[in-house]
Parts: structure tokens; C-alpha cells; sequence
């Protein structure tokens, strides 16, 4: 604003912006402090010393803003006054609004961007036509450069939260990667139960847990392991006393089993604990807070955790809950399977011993498969991000870098420009902004020739190179003879420095904007295809499933896998969702790696009689006839060593089979095809 100050050669400025919403504006006013001529000769960093800032903000609903709607454009103060008595409406002595001699709003897309004030000039004369003229010409542009910046900031902030979001959920993985990790790490049942609740306590910062397990005879439930930082030894003793009968209405813990379902309550005093083995616990180890989670392996219970505050109370709302039932879920078969294994020790059967030895190897297996897809997919994921990721880092930096100067030659041009010249510059700029179309390279160079040829014939000066920056922001053959007065004036660099910035912002905003579509859509489609919990039988549609996988995999089809998709409109179809994912990448991702990444693949949905058919197709070089019988097999694989597990298409017919479905496979050189059918019913 100190260049408002010295053009004008007023006392004061203010300008406020229309805050998010358009509940009000605010702002500042700038006041000059030393004389025009001394701050003047200052450098821009030593020019602020020579002005005065005070922040300000008006409401919305103020008078004036009603008036600079209704007048649409500038006003001066007696037509303020004028106004005011009109509607017997009286501002405060002390307003700011009565002590300024021109206020000019700043437009765009009908709405006021913001608003700009004036003092009487230092002389306390009024400011003549042309001032005013040149001030209505600088809001009239800075309308469109106000709200690039705005649109700007909201779409940066819109990539920081899907950024985040993508963080978080890769934050997620790793988590529960650990965890995985550590408790398939052992047979051994004491040392799974504290992997569980080592990992538990740093994920989730508890200071105090117990596992609850039923017995083999169904009928008892006990502690089994407790762990935390308030928990000692003579905790863990007294715990172990306490036996706790299944069918008891007399505890928390016999509820939660009852029902499977998670109780929680914080904060806890000895009153709301009227259950005896409540208070039994309690007496143990006093708490002030306490979530107890139902431990379930396919829906049958085999005991429970329990999470208590004791030396410090803990709030959990509805989502952590479901985030804490989430791990513990997935740490279930590892508790259960180790429960298994302790009691074929017991029972000292050495046969059944290596069964689940071999058992809990296999299931170990099966899980490093699923870790190793996802970890192959948040891979790819990330990848494809970063490259909408950096197209609009550089167009913020280009935006950034562009908008100042832009605004000064603006400033230049209004004020060096005669009339007629001034209202075709204007005019152009309105051309330019209209501008949205998105031509390819051979578009721009025909249409570049044929503006070069009109140029030429009017005898513009640098005629090729002109027409090729003005094609870029909206300008044809058609439309450049109006304008030929404005080309062929002694401010063509400026003019054409300046729509060629105006223009290239716009499509800097275009690009920004396909960008956060781009990632919006990834992440979409990652959250659809891993957040799915595999235990639920949910409806899907399976056109969209198989695109979420063919998105999530683009990074390793794009650069030579022509995809063809054949997917007819079928309704919604009943599966375990996530599982089926899990085929879907584990086909289509095969098809690639068979390919080397170069070919053609088919992906094809369609219903025929009582089936649901999905065939996965690639022309890669085929199965050999020795090895097509065996493909199915456990742990069988062609791959290299250390590429592939030989799980994948074993994990698949078991998935298809859990679905009372049938998985085929045909192949010659240069056509294998993968046919998945699916019950309708």
C-alpha cells in the first residue's frame, strides 16, 4: 500500500479483504510519517520505516458495504453523506469510513474481493478525474490477481490434507506391520502375549493392560499376562488369583464376552464398581479409566484385553475405539494360534505339535504375502502422487513468483496507456481470463501461423513470436483484429509480458486443480481397497473394485500395458470385499510381471446364467504345458529366489473357494487368461 501513498500523494490508505466466508473485512490503514519526498527516495525494505500501519476490520453488513454493492463501483465521501441521509443512517464520529475521500471496491465473480480507501491528498485538496479514473483501473485488475491468490491457498491446503491423509494411513500400515511382525516372530504363547502388549503400550501409550483368556474348558476366564509401567510384580500375583466365571453377571469382563462388544469408562471411582470381581480387580490396582476390548477369532471368543489409566486417566472417543478393536483384531489369530500351539505342548502329541508348527509357518507365510502386496501398492501409491505432487509445487512457485510483477505492470500500463488504448487492454485482459481451452502442440502451432499472417498484414512488429505467446492465452486469427491498435503501440512488451502472466496464471490454476483431482482419486481408491475389513460380507460393486486395483497398480502398467476394460453394468454383488481385492491384485499384478511390462491386457466383468464372471487376460508368453498343473500348489513358484513365495495363486483359489466360486486358467503362447466365476446367489 506505501505505493498508494505515493502515487496519490495522500495522507492515509487502507485496504481490507473480505475474510473466508464474507462475514466481514479486515485489514490496515498506512499512514506516511516523514515526507513524500524523503520516503520516496528509500529503497523498498527502507520505505517501510517512513509509514505507519494500524489493523482494522468492518463488518459485512456495514452501510457503506451495502452502498459499494448497490453503486457498483467508486465513491466519494459526499455521495457517502448523500446516501446516509437518503436511508436516515448515521455512521460514528470516530468511523473510518467519514474520514476517507474515495473508496473503491475490488470485484469478482460479483462478490467484493476487497475494498480500498483513500484520504484527501496531503495538500487537503480532492483528487482530480484522472486519479480517480486510474484507481478504479488498478481494482478493476486487482480483483482477478486477489482471487488466483486465494484459490491458490485453499488448493495448497487441500494437497496438505490428502498428504497428510496418505501419511497417516501409511503411519497406519507400518504400525500394524510391527506388529504383525513381532507376533508371528514365536510359537511360544508368553512371548506372543508380550510382544502384544509391548507394541499395544507404544502404539496407544497405556499404562497398564491385561490379557483375559478362557480356559480350555470354556467355563473360566483368567489373566494371563499384565503389563504397563504401573503394573509390578505383586500386581501380576494378586491378578493371577483372580478366576472369573464365564457365565458370571458379576463382571465387566463376563459382560464383554457376552456381548462382543467393547465397554469403556473414564473416569472410574470404587462407586461405579458394585460387581464383586470388579472391585477385586480394582483393589489390585486402582484406575481411573478403562476400555475393555473382546478378543475373536472367526467370531468365536476366546478372551478378552484389558487397557486401564492408573497413573494417569485416558478419553477415547468412538473412532479410537474402533482403531484399538482394528489391531486387536488382527492380533487375535496370532493370540489364538499360540494358545493352540501351548496346548498341543500340553498334550505332548508330537504329531499335532509339528501340524500346527507347520500350521502357524503357513499362516506366517500367508500374512508376509498380504504385507508384501500392500507394502508393493503403498509403494506405487507414493509414486504416483509425486508426480501431480510436483506439477503443483511448480505451479504454486511460478504463481508466486509471476502475481507481483504481474500487479506492477498492470499498475505501468493503466497509467501509461491512453483511453482508447487503455479500454482494448482491459478487454484483452477479459479475453484472456475467458480463456479455458487446453490445446494440444499441433493445435497451437496452426493457429499460431494463421494469427502471425493477420499480424504481419498489419505490419506488427515480431509478429511470429507474438502470436505464438498470445495463442497460448486465448488469442486466433479471428479474434486479433480488434486488438491490432493495442499490438502496435510503443507498450507491446509490457502488454504482451503481462497477458502472457495473467494467462499463464490461469492455466497454472488448471493444472493445480487436475492435479489435487489426480490425487484425490488415488487416495479414493486406496482407502476403498485396504480399508475394507476382510471379516465382513459386504455388497460391492466389482467394476469399481477392479478399477480401484487397476489405479492403485498404474505405476506398474503405465509405461508399456495397453489396459482394455470390458465391464459390464452388474448391481451390487454380496462378498467378503477385501479379499476379492486381494485376487484382483494378485491376477492382475501376475499378468504384468509375466508381460515384463509390456503387452496388452484384458480386464473383463460379466454375468453369464448363474455366475459372475471375471477373466484377467494378458499376451504375454503363456504358461508352459509342465507347469500350468501345479500353479495352484502351496509354496510352488517359478520366480526367482526371493521375488515370489508361492502363495499368491494358492491364497487366490482358497479366496475364490471361501465364495463357492471356481478359478480356471488357459494358456498358450501369447494369450494366458484367468477366469474367476463367482455365484450369483
Amino acid at each position: 500500500m506505501p505505493c498508494f501513498l505515493n502515487q496519490f500523494d495522500s495522507k492515509s490508505c487502507w485496504i481490507l479483504f473480505a475474510e473466508r466466508g464474507a462475514i466481514a473485512f479486515q485489514g490496515a490503514v498506512y499512514t506516511m510519517t516523514d515526507s513524500r519526498e524523503t520516503a520516496v527516495r528509500q529503497s523498498e525494505r527502507q520505505q517501510s520505516a517512513f509509514f505507519q500501519t494500524t489493523g482494522i476490520r468492518i463488518d459485512a453488513d456495514h452501510p457503506v458495504v451495502m452502498m459499494l454493492y448497490e453503486k457498483q463501483g467508486m465513491v466519494v465521501l459526499e455521495q457517502i453523506d448523500e446516501w446516509l441521509r437518503e436511508r436516515r443512517q448515521k455512521l460514528p464520529a470516530n468511523d473510518l469510513i467519514l474520514q476517507t475521500a474515495l473508496v473503491s471496491p475490488v470485484f469478482f465473480q460479483g462478490a467484493i474481493a476487497c475494498i480500498v480507501g483513500l484520504d484527501l491528498k496531503r495538500n487537503g485538496q480532492l483528487y482530480p478525474r484522472e486519479e480517480q479514473q486510474f484507481l478504479r483501473s488498478v481494482c478493476y485488475q486487482l480483483g482477478a490477481v486477489v482471487e488466483n491468490v486465494n484459490l491458490v491457498s485453499s488448493l495448497e491446503h487441500r494437497v496438505q490434507e490428502r498428504t497428510s491423509d496418505l501419511r497417516n494411513a501409511r503411519n497406519q500400515v507400518d504400525e500394524l506391520n510391527t506388529l504383525i511382525e513381532k507376533v508371528n516372530s514365536t510359537l511360544d504363547i508368553d512371548e506372543v502375549m508380550l510382544s502384544v502388549l509391548e507394541v499395544l503400550q507404544k502404539i496407544f501409550t497405556f499404562d497398564a493392560m491385561v490379557i483375559e483368556l478362557i480356559d480350555p474348558s470354556g467355563q473360566t476366564l483368567s489373566p494371563y499376562r499384565a503389563y504397563g509401567d504401573a503394573v509390578r510384580q505383586k500386581h501380576i500375583r494378586e491378578y493371577q488369583k483372580i478366576k472369573i466365571p464365564v457365565t458370571s453377571k458379576e463382571s465387566t469382563f463376563s459382560y464383554v464376552i457376552h456381548q462382543q462388544t467393547p465397554f469403556y469408562r473414564s473416569p472410574v471411582t470404587g462407586e461405579h464398581l458394585t460387581a464383586p470381581f470388579d472391585r477385586q480387580y480394582y483393589e489390585v490396582l486402582p484406575f481411573s479409566s478403562i476400555l475393555l476390548v473382546p478378543v475373536s477369532v472367526r467370531q468365536n471368543i476366546i478372551g478378552a484385553i484389558g487397557f486401564m489409566g492408573v497413573l494417569q486417566p485416558f478419553t477415547l472417543n468412538s473412532s479410537k475405539i474402533e482403531e484399538i478393536q482394528h489391531y486387536v483384531s488382527h492380533i487375535a489369530n496370532a493370540i489364538h494360534n499360540a494358545m493352540m500351539f501351548q496346548k498341543s505342548v500340553e498334550k505332548e502329541i508330537l504329531v499335532q505339535e509339528q501340524h500346527k508348527k507347520l500350521k502357524q509357518a503357513q499362516l506366517q507365510l500367508v500374512q508376509s504375502e498380504k504385507l508384501a502386496v500392500l507394502g508393493t501398492l503403498v509403494a506405487g501409491v507414493a509414486h504416483e502422487i509425486n508426480t501431480p505432487a510436483s506439477a503443483i509445487h511448480s505451479a504454486i512457485q511460478e504463481i508466486a513468483r509471476d502475481y507481483k510483477e504481474l500487479l506492477g505492470n498492470m499498475i505501468q500500463l493503466t497509467r501509461g496507456l491512453p483511453e482508447d488504448l487503455g479500454n482494448l487492454y482491459y478487454q484483452a485482459c477479459e479475453q484472456v481470463m475467458r480463456f479455458q481451452k487446453e490445446l494440444s502442440t499441433q493445435e497451437e502451432r496452426d493457429l499460431a501461423r494463421d494469427l502471425a499472417k493477420v499480424l504481419e498484414a498489419h505490419a506488427v512488429g515480431s509478429s511470429r513470436k507474438l502470436s505464438k505467446d498470445l495463442v497460448k492465452v486465448g488469442f486466433t486469427a479471428e479474434l486479433i483484429p480488434p486488438f491490432i491498435p493495442l499490438f502496435s503501440s510503443t507498450q507491446v512488451p509490457l502488454i504482451q509480458q503481462s497477458l502472457w502472466q495473467l494467462g499463464m496464471s490461469g492455466i497454472h490454476v488448471r493444472n493445480i486443480r487436475t492435479a489435487v483431482e489426480r490425487i484425490t482419486h488415488i487416495v479414493k481408491a486406496f482407502k476403498h481397497h485396504s480399508h475394507t475389513d476382510s471379516s465382513d460380507v459386504t455388497s460391492t460393486l466389482l467394476q469399481e473394485d477392479l478399477e480401484n486395483t487397476l489405479v492403485i497398480l498404474r505405476n506398474k502398467w503405465k509405461q508399456g500395458v495397453v489396459i482394455h476394460r470390458e465391464f459390464a453394468a452388474l448391481p451390487p454383488f454380496r462378498c467378503y470385499a477385501s479379499q476379492l481385492n486381494q485376487v484382483w491384485t494378485n491376477l492382475i499384478y501376475n499378468a504384468i510381471q509375466a508381460m515384463l511390462g509390456k503387452g496388452e491386457l484384458w480386464v473383463r466383468l460379466y454375468a453369464e446364467e448363474k455366475w459372475i464372471i471375471v477373466e484377467i487376460e494378458d499376451n504375454g508368453p503363456g504358461i508352459s504345458p509342465e507347469v500350468l498343473p501345479r500353479i495352484f500348489e502351496h509354496y510352488f513358484t517359478t520366480k526367482a529366489k526371493g521375488e515370489g513365495s508361492g502363495l499368491g495363486l494358492s491364497i487366490c483359489e482358497d479366496i475364490v473357494k471361501r465364495h463357492q466360486g471356481k478359478i480356471e486358467v488357459a494358456s498358450v503362447p501369447g494369450k494366458t487368461c484367468f477366469r474367476v466365476k463367482l455365484p450369483l446367489n
